[in-house]
């Protein structure tokens, strides 16, 4: 089944259904997305078209059991149904082995988290689950028991609704009744406040709304459950346990008033002032500075390097090229060449660790990497791991503070030295553009994000690749702002056309070309019986008088063959409507290619379709 299918399935059913970010359980895709799930029926074509996006469902009318294993949820669960008894009704299996039990309620009840039990939350409106069709990298969502839904029994209605916030063992001499009224007070504030928005400075936001609930007198235990609503009205709605940390270290850190500054810049400041008070007293010393006597030959000549002549360690690159010339295969081919230490297109490898940062389409990567672990079976690939990832690295006006992105990008590589007992010796990130919390063209953003690829690789010591696009009028750099390229050590081009990877920047080494093709694999059937394929990269040797043509080139030459027939003739025009579909400055290439490899040989105003090799060597 299509994630269409599962979604026509799911409203068939009853549910409010919306797009979900692929791969993933947040963010939901669209701003206001309960407002728009009304209407999933009318445009369910049209969301899952492309066949990526999660299913959330939103929870109007209904309580969900969330049942999380992971926090004890299936014995709480057991609990309630030895004390209580749970009606047979529709329940789902998440992608731990969790389960949504669901019931009607048209009146719905408070979101929660583990109020009525530990590891259960309650979703019911404001609030969302996410559907069986649904894949995360833990695995996919399905259906578990197929019975139909039935009303809320009574005894879970009344529990839902007369918990209340959870109240801190305090000392009997009026601090708790004094907690109340703030917990009270606070939420008061709460139904009025502005919510946090992915991407219109949420962690600012949240940080300032912690603040004032700090400031209203509630203690830190308290604060998760008082700003549970609040929270609700997010998009997307931070997880407990983000939100419990930025809790944590807003209380821990805040100034006193609301919407300080970030922890990370009130550090800053604090380190600042005690370096300039040790200063005063101490010698300054600053080991990175050194003279031209200090450079010796051994050291300069013993670089150690990643791919020779292509990516030196502690470098950044860039990699990029026209949609559909193969930057993600080439990039995952070099991947598994240095993570097994193998030569990549007869250059040397030293060995390392590969982390990829994949922002793009979470099904398609896997096909891709499953077709490249059969292409390379009895390579060890273990210290190769790919991280699918949705929040950018950068944004503007951060003010400084951890973004989430940043944050969920440096646990990857602390579990990767966890899991292989060393930082990667390279990470990419694959596209810029979705790494970005913007345009690339937007120097306030690439800028913080240059200095973000520089700071991991200094605390790190991992060189960075980052996977970009072309520009739009001059294809022989990268998209958007200048100061992308200029901070590169490593600019790298991939021409589909022409099956060429060639260096455009390399700091003191001479560039290279390399030469390859996309080979169509059989990875295999899918539960209708259809075969699914993939790519991989072959190297080829190629030169001038090589007679192999690209993909694209031999698709072109073939319709070209059929346009001249007999008479083995084509004018321009023809040769352009061969080509259609590619800009004209692709179809040049093309056309270039062609007559280059005597695929195409001048006959007056028109062109013989020759036949490549039979005419260089006859």
């Amino acid at each position: 089944m299509t994630k269409t299918d599962y979604a026509k399935d799911l409203i068939q059913r009853g549910f409010k259904v919306f797009p979900v970010a692929v791969g993933a359980k947040v963010p939901p895709v669209f701003k206001g997305w309960q407002e728009k799930s009304e209407d999933c029926a009318k445009f369910v074509n049209s969301w899952w078209s492309v066949d990526d996006f999660n299913i959330g469902i939103h929870c109007k009318d209904l309580i969900v059991l969330d049942i999380d294993v992971k926090n004890d949820g299936i014995n709480s669960l057991a609990e309630l149904e030895d004390e209580y008894g749970l009606p047979n009704t529709l329940e789902f299996r998440t992608a731990t082995g969790g389960r949504h039990i669901i019931y009607s309620h048209p009146d719905g009840v408070k979101n929660s988290v583990g109020e009525i039990g530990a590891g259960i939350d309650i979703r019911s409106n404001k609030g969302y689950i996410v559907a069986p069709g649904s894949t995360v990298p833990a695995g996919s969502y399905s259906v578990y028991n197929e019975s139909p839904i039935v009303p809320a029994p009574q005894w879970l209605i009344e529990l839902c609704n007369t918990k209340t916030a959870k109240i801190q063992k305090l000392p009997d001499d009026g601090s708790i009744s004094d907690q109340n009224i703030a917990i009270k007070r606070a939420v008061e504030y709460l139904q009025k406040a502005d919510v946090a928005i992915e991407g219109q400075g949420g962690d600012a936001k949240t940080f300032a709304v912690i603040c004032r609930v700090r400031d209203l007198g509630v203690t830190s235990d308290n604060a998760l459950e008082a700003m549970q609503d609040w929270n609700d009205r997010c998009e997307p709605p931070w997880n407990p346990e983000e939100l419990q940390a930025k809790i944590d270290n807003a209380y821990k850190y805040a100034q006193n008033s609301a919407g300080s500054s970030s922890v990370e810049a009130m550090f800053d400041i604090v380190q600042e002032k005690e370096a300039s008070i040790n200063n005063e007293q101490e010698e300054l010393v600053d080991e990175e500075i050194y003279t031209p006597d200090d450079v010796e030959l051994q050291t300069v000549l013993n670089t150690r390097y990643i791919i020779k002549g292509w990516l030196d360690s502690d470098s950044q690159s860039l990699l990029f090229g026209h949609w559909g010339a193969g930057k993600t295969f080439i990039s995952l081919h070099m991947a598994a060449h240095i993570a097994a230490g193998e030569e990549w297109f007869g250059n040397r490898v030293n060995g390392g660790g590969v982390l990829y940062l994949g922002y793009e389409g979470a099904t398609a990567m896997r096909r891709r990497v499953y077709a490249l672990r059969n292409e390379y079976p009895d390579w060890d690939l273990d210290n190769f791991k790919i991280k699918p990832m949705r929040w950018p690295l950068a944004k503007r006006n951060s003010d400084g503070a951890r973004l989430v992105g940043q944050k969920h990008f440096e646990r990857a590589l602390k579990i990767f030295k966890q899991d292989t007992g060393d930082y990667p010796e390279l990470v990419i990130i694959d596209p810029l553009r979705n790494a970005l919390g913007g345009s690339d063209s937007d120097p306030e953003l690439t800028a913080p994000y240059l200095a973000y690829l520089q700071e991991i690789t200094k605390k790190y010591g991992c060189a960075t690749m980052t996977i970009h696009h072309p520009g739009h009028g001059d294809t022989d750099r990268g998209r958007g702002d200048s100061g992308i390229e200029g901070h590169m050590d490593t600019v790298i081009k991939v021409d589909g056309v022409r099956g060429l990877i060639e260096t455009r920047k390399q700091r003191d080494d001479p560039g290279g070309n390399l030469f390859y093709k996309l080979r169509v694999v059989e990875i295999g059937q899918d539960a209708d019986g259809d075969m699914r394929t993939s790519c991989v990269v072959e190297p080829v040797d190629m030169n001038e008088l090589d007679p192999g043509l690209t993909n694209e080139q031999q698709l072109i030459y073939d319709k070209l063959k059929e346009i001249a027939g007999a008479k083995e003739l084509i004018t321009k025009s023809q040769f352009r409507r061969a080509a259609q579909g590619h800009k004209s400055v692709i179809q040049t290439e093309i056309f270039d290619v062609l007559v280059q490899k005597h695929y195409l040989v001048a006959e007056g105003k028109q062109w013989r379709v020759g036949q490549g090799a039979a005419e260089m060597f006859s």
